[in-house]
C-alpha cells in the first residue's frame, strides 16, 4: 500500500467551536508557512473567500500571528 509521507497524511481534530477552529487554523497556516520558507525559500497559498474563513483571516492579519508570516 502506498502511504503518504507522514506530513501530508490527513489528521482530524475535533474542537470546541468555530473560534477555536479558528485559532487553530491560523496557527497552522503561520507554522506552515515558516517551515515552507526554511526548506524551500517561499511559501505559496491559495486563499478561500466566502464567510467561513474570514476569523482565521483576521486573527492572521493582527499580531501576534501578522508577526510571523513574511507576507512578501
Amino acid at each position: 500500500m502506498n502511504r503518504l509521507p507522514m506530513s501530508l497524511e490527513h489528521k482530524i481534530h475535533v474542537l470546541e467551536d468555530a473560534a477555536t477552529v479558528a485559532q487553530r487554523a491560523a496557527a497552522e497556516f503561520a507554522a506552515l508557512s515558516a517551515e515552507a520558507i526554511r526548506q524551500r525559500g517561499r511559501f505559496s497559498v491559495a486563499l478561500a473567500g466566502g464567510s467561513t474563513p474570514k476569523q482565521m483571516y483576521r486573527l492572521l492579519a493582527i499580531a501576534p500571528l501578522s508577526e510571523k508570516i513574511a507576507w512578501q
